[in-house]
């Protein structure tokens, strides 16, 4: 998808916006003056007891009825377009590369076993793989695509349902907005365990509702006694204030569970309305049609909640509440309704509500294939060895990211270069594009093959001084992990950033040598960058040294990020030290 189509998509939508806020703020300009007539019409009842104005009152009580209705279904429209221009405005955003300024989704509230290698390849926190492909709106729904980012084994036949799963949401571009843009509306916390737990004492509900319906009973008596002129009118006033009053106790000793029933009611109206659009039932892929299926069996129960939703609306207008339940116990019925259907429907809905949540999650997997274009489903192998073909960071503008070729088998790749020459971005980009081939879904690249990998990182290393560990102790913790799991005799890959540069040059190289010698096992795969060259020579099997180079025009110095085969030739530390002044521009002394 290009930035011109998706800017013609956002502008056709901001004037659908513009058309449904006109006409909501239209309805509500005519509901104003409905309800400031019906308030008239009904003083001048009470005062000469007119039949005449009492049809009046009801007809613009009805009228009044009818423009909520409309204005609900309005404002829905508005929201709708609102959210969908959000939607479109994230696609670009990702395309041009301003995503990195999405700060709220991080994925970090997940990774509570402080997993290094997803903070090391960027896959959770600030500007992350988690927040450049998120599009749940439901806590469940993030913590999946969290745990399929987590680069756990699936077996062949799980891998393939998946990539099926997500190849075929990818290419339904045009659903992918809609479906966004209805569900933004739809509570984080949209959970149904708790709200059963909390109808602790149904009788107490039960008791509320029949006082409450005792008083409107004898509103209506007292009511037309009164229009017979049998009785004074003020008597209609007392059942009234037992209403009031029986319905203020109510709603302070409920509102906690209103509140939240209230959520719940909003959110199941609209996860019903999203599941009802036709396009749904076109899914193919046997996981997508078990999701959908689900769905539809929860779609019943969903129904008679999101039907409560008008009545619950109705209930809390600034303009009806008064007068709602100050006739009628309407807030005791909806939660009586509600308590029944939740007891009857409860299961089959949970269902539903993690079938979305497993959809939200495959969409936002599928967000890459939407994004990119230079993308390909992986082949995932039995064989030891990493291939691929123009891959790139998903991370990246695809402009402004060098695409690469390479291929290792099992052993030891050394790769060497000149400072930001782009050695450990590559190794990033190898090991984020392994992450996506595992959670099922496209790689930034024209081809990609190999097996699964466990993967281990020592990267972003930091001291923690308020354990006293040090930088070098905390990278000898990070490549200990890699060095007890190759006794499993499992896939690994280990990925080292300047191996040991926290200790002396010939503590590192011997500490180097040793651990490329403990990890150069049959079933693992390692990629090391260092500036010491001796590492290069190392005599080992199958051990390959790469490298990154650079070019100079003039005073600028120029990168190829393109990775060759062989050791480094060139440096330019004393280049960029003389730079910024440290290394003297005539002698070349510090």
């Amino acid at each position: 998808m290009n930035s011109n189509e998706l800017l013609r998509l956002r502008k056709l939508s901001n004037e659908q916006f513009n058309f449904y806020k006109k006409r909501f703020n239209t309805i509500s300009y005519f509901r104003l003056v409905d309800f400031m007539l019906l308030l008239f019409s009904l003083v001048l009842f009470f005062r000469h007891k007119d039949f005449l104005w009492l049809l009046t009152t009801i007809i613009f009580s009805l009228i009044f009825i009818v423009l909520i209705y409309l204005h609900e279904r309005v404002g829905t429209q508005k929201k709708y377009y609102l959210n969908r221009m959000f939607v479109i405005e994230d696609y670009i955003s990702r395309i041009n590369g301003e995503w990195i300024y999405r700060l709220e989704e991080t994925g970090n509230e997940f990774n509570i076993k402080n997993n290094r290698m997803l903070e090391d390849l960027n896959i959770v926190g600030d500007a992350s793989l988690f927040s450049y492909l998120n599009v749940a709106v439901t806590g469940g729904g993030k913590k999946r695509l969290f745990e399929k980012l987590c680069n756990n084994y699936i077996d062949d036949e799980h891998f393939r349902i998946n990539q099926e799963s997500i190849s075929e949401l990818s290419e339904k571009f045009d659903f992918s907005i809609d479906f966004q843009a209805k569900v933004k509306s739809i509570n984080q916390e949209f959970k149904l365990d708790h709200v059963t737990e909390s109808f602790q004492n149904p009788k107490v509900i039960f008791s509320h509702f029949v006082v409450g319906l005792i008083a409107t009973i004898g509103f209506i008596i007292l009511l037309i006694l009164s229009y017979t002129r049998e009785i004074n009118r003020n008597y209609t006033l007392i059942p009234i204030v037992i209403q009031i009053l029986n319905v203020f106790i109510f709603h302070y000793t409920s509102k906690s569970l209103l509140s939240t029933i209230q959520k719940t009611i909003l959110s199941s109206r609209t996860l019903y309305n999203v599941f009802s659009i036709k396009e749904n039932k076109k899914f193919n892929s046997t996981k997508l049609t078990d999701i959908n299926t689900s769905i539809e069996r929860s779609l019943v129960g969903l129904k008679k909640i999101s039907n409560l939703a008008s009545w619950d609306s109705f209930r809390n207008n600034g303009f009806t509440i008064i007068i709602t339940n100050a006739i009628f116990p309407l807030s005791i019925l909806i939660l009586i309704l509600y308590d029944r259907t939740i007891k009857e429907y409860s299961r089959v809905i949970e269902e539903g509500i993690e079938s979305f949540e497993e959809f939200e999650s495959l969409l936002s997997l599928s967000i890459i294939g939407q994004v990119k274009e230079n993308v390909c489903l992986p082949e995932r192998t039995n064989k030891i060895t990493i291939n691929f073909k123009n891959i790139q960071h998903p991370l990246l503008t695809e402009k402004r990211a060098i695409p690469n070729d390479f291929y290792t088998p099992q052993g030891i790749n050394i790769v060497t270069g000149s400072n930001m020459s782009g050695k450990t971005s590559f190794m990033k980009t190898v090991g984020i594009n392994l992450v996506l081939m595992n959670a099922g879904t496209f790689v930034n690249a024209s081809y990609f093959s190999a097996a699964y990998f466990k993967i281990f990182t020592s990267m972003r290393i930091t001291d923690d001084i308020t354990h006293g560990i040090s930088t070098f102790y905390a990278e000898l913790l990070r490549v200990k992990e890699a060095i007890d799991y190759q006794k499993e005799n499992k896939n690994m890959l280990t990925l080292i950033d300047e191996v040991f540069k926290g200790t002396n040059s010939n503590d590192r190289i011997n500490g180097a040598i040793s651990l490329i010698n403990k990890l150069n096992t049959p079933k693992s795969i390692v990629m090391i960058t260092t500036h010491d060259f001796e590492l290069c020579d190392i005599k080992t099997p199958n051990l390959f040294n790469y490298n990154f180079s650079e070019y100079y025009e003039g005073n600028e110095i120029k990168f190829t990020y393109k990775i060759n085969k062989g050791r480094c030739t060139t440096t330019n530390a004393k280049f960029l030290m003389r730079l910024i002044g440290i290394v003297d521009n005539d002698t070349g002394q510090i």
